[in-house]
């Protein structure tokens, strides 16, 4: 089972990090929360400028919608790679989340001007727009996001 086989990859070496990061991931989308951000942030604590850990623990706050704990995990990752356009959107949905429409408007943006053939953040910017009222803006993102084949 993979969870036993980072456990002994953990065992063998405690440091490797992205064991941790790939256990919590296993666990997380077993329903192991907890676990999951147990993982995460003992990889947090080995390297605390490792974006893949923070990026990790961001996702499964959100699931649990505890939205500003994300937000803040999301900061992190964008702090030290500013590029990342995965979580400039995921940091859009937890704003989303919290209802922060214009927030995650600007996250979702900021994705598409990082990777402008970014789908699912068209398709997400495309809803925000349309909760505010912008049919028209929000048509011209879901056809985008379709000529990406999202």
């Amino acid at each position: 089972m993979p969870v036993e086989d980072f456990s002994q990859a953990i065992q063998c070496n405690p440091a490797f990090i992205e064991a941790y990061v790939n256990r919590g991931e296993i666990r997380r989308r077993l329903g192991e929360t907890s676990e999951a951000i147990s993982d995460f942030g003992r990889a947090i604590q080995i390297n605390p400028r490792f974006p893949p850990a923070y990026y990790a623990r961001g996702n499964t706050w959100r699931g649990l919608k505890e939205f500003d704990q994300a937000i803040s995990d999301y900061n992190h990752v964008l702090a030290l790679d500013p590029h990342r356009a995965d979580a400039y959107n995921n940091r859009g949905n937890a704003y989303l989340g919290k209802g922060e429409l214009e927030a995650a408007r600007a996250d979702y943006a900021r994705a598409i001007s990082i990777n402008p053939f970014y789908g699912l953040a068209y398709f997400n910017r495309g809803l925000v727009l349309l909760l505010l009222g912008m049919a028209e803006d929000s048509q011209k993102d879901f056809d985008q996001a379709v000529k990406l084949n999202f």
